[in-house]
């Protein structure tokens, strides 16, 4: 039996394990981002395709380096990345995050490559945060108003409902009940940050409740949760009785009674 929830736990850790980006991309929007920040059209120009290098300028430069920092940075990661590849031409987008003591910078670059060819810039994207901006996409329960901790509770409430609900329902073996009580009835989802409601009533939740994040620095938490309608109607509907005994079969002989 451990052996076999061994097996399962490994295969769930790889399911949730995401790929790394790709170190060599990683090093040349290092590259690009340094030629950006400088604002140095030569050096970016001897990493771009031609299409990018039609579009550069010393007032486009100019104005894009200003967004970032030719300081080292604190911190840098990759928070974004995506591939595309073809026999012909091939495609990587990545976005890299700089982090400075008075701002982060995210680097976003598009890098194509041409069958037997070399991977060059085809895009680059910049722009910059400052702490304010960034605060919004933390998650802190301080200074909340109600609202905040009430939705909190909710996003606690009603998975326990849900899984309670599901655990009585498999006792009392009724199976249907069992698996739509998993499920929330009605959306509600909730910007952590900016206290905006949005409610979708035809929308379902697993075990009623959870929770999202754009990759962006300064995307919003935002919680949602649903209603546990399968569930309550189990407990008012009285589900959670016995099973009535199964009337015998018209003609049917009676069992004796010792």
């Amino acid at each position: 039996m451990i052996r076999y929830l061994s097996l399962a736990l490994l295969f769930l850790m790889a399911a949730c394990s995401m790929p790394a980006a790709d170190p060599a991309r990683e090093v040349q929007t290092d590259r690009a981002y340094g030629f950006v920040a400088a604002g140095d059209e030569t050096g970016l120009a001897s990493i771009a395709t031609d299409s990018l290098k039609a579009n550069l300028s010393g007032d486009v430069l100019e104005q894009l380096k200003g967004y970032g920092s030719v300081a080292k940075p604190v911190s840098a990661k990759t928070v974004q990345w995506q591939s595309n590849f073809t026999p012909q031409v091939s495609a990587y987008r990545i976005v890299r995050e700089y982090t400075y003591p008075e701002k982060v910078v995210q680097f976003d670059t598009v890098m194509a490559r041409e069958k037997g060819g070399a991977w060059q810039v085809d895009a680059v994207h910049i722009n910059s945060f400052t702490a304010s901006q960034i605060a919004l996409g933390r998650f802190t329960i301080t200074n909340k108003s109600p609202l905040h901790y009430l939705v909190l509770l909710a996003m606690v409430v009603a998975p326990i409902v849900c899984l309670v609900t599901v655990g009585f329902a498999a006792f009392r073996r009724r199976w249907g009940w069992m698996v739509v009580c998993l499920f929330g009835v009605g959306q509600i989802s909730f910007n952590w940050a900016t206290g905006a409601i949005q409610f979708q009533a035809l929308q379902f939740a697993v075990l009623g409740a959870g929770f999202i994040k754009g990759p962006l620095i300064t995307d919003a938490w935002v919680m949602f949760f649903a209603l546990p309608l399968p569930a309550i109607l189990f407990w008012l509907l009285g589900k959670w009785r016995p099973k009535p005994p199964r009337k015998p079969k018209k003609g049917a002989a009676p069992q004796a009674v010792e």
